[in-house]
């Protein structure tokens, strides 16, 4: 369940039927995978929940409540689906939050998850010699172009990873900036190829009619 797509109360708990609109809860929902197949293991995700509790976040407000509704073991044993108008168990769903940062999660919310695992950023050495190859071998499959290389050279990673700000969530824009300024001047390039010949030719035609005129003079 992303968090950061600006959800509301109304996806955790879904809408009532008389309402344009109407749907399950989303939380139901993690219960089956169709109608006829349910999980009795189920585990959830809540990707980056550190958004939701941002102080420019104000409007999530009954969203808020709503989760903590939901880690809380007493209240997540009887919540309540709008859509069919049924009281259900949440407390035996295994919970995985994921957030990008702390600062913003209040305490009340970071003790409903006893285990917390920290993951590092990759290092710059990381992100040059094995990110970025690996992220644009990915790119360049997808790109089908002439005027890219097949690989990079270690600088050209190092500039990407300087356009990216050591980031791998700047990685993908640093990528399409870097094939931008390639096309560039690959076709500056090849105008500059071109105006070369276009000079050429001029030069030929220019002499092969005073050869033509020379004829008559003569």
């Amino acid at each position: 369940i992303s968090l950061g797509s600006g959800m509301t109360s109304s996806d955790l708990f879904g809408i009532q039927q008389c309402f344009y609109g109407s749907r399950e809860s989303i939380l139901l929902k993690s219960f089956y995978k169709n109608s006829s197949e349910i999980y009795s293991n189920s585990v959830v995700v809540f990707e980056e929940i550190d958004k939701v509790f941002k102080e420019n976040s104000s409007e999530h407000g009954d969203f808020r409540s709503g989760l903590c509704e939901i880690f809380e073991p007493l209240t997540a044993k009887n919540l309540y689906d709008n859509f069919f108008q049924i009281h259900f168990d949440y407390s035996h769903v295994t919970k995985i939050a994921t957030a990008n940062s702390l600062e913003d999660i209040p305490d009340y919310i970071l003790s409903r998850f006893p285990i917390k695992i920290f993951m590092r950023n990759y290092s710059s050495s990381e992100l040059e010699n094995i990110v970025i190859p690996y992220k644009y071998k990915e790119f360049y499959s997808k790109c089908n172009s002439d005027f890219l290389p097949k690989e990079l050279k270690k600088e050209t990673c190092q500039q990407i990873n300087k356009i990216a700000e050591n980031s791998t969530r700047n990685l993908e824009k640093a990528l399409i900036a870097y094939t931008s300024e390639t096309r560039e001047e690959n076709n500056y390039h090849s105008m500059e190829m071109d105006n070369k010949k276009f000079e050429s030719l001029l030069i030929n035609f220019q002499t092969s009619v005073q050869t033509d005129l020379s004829k008559y003079i003569l």
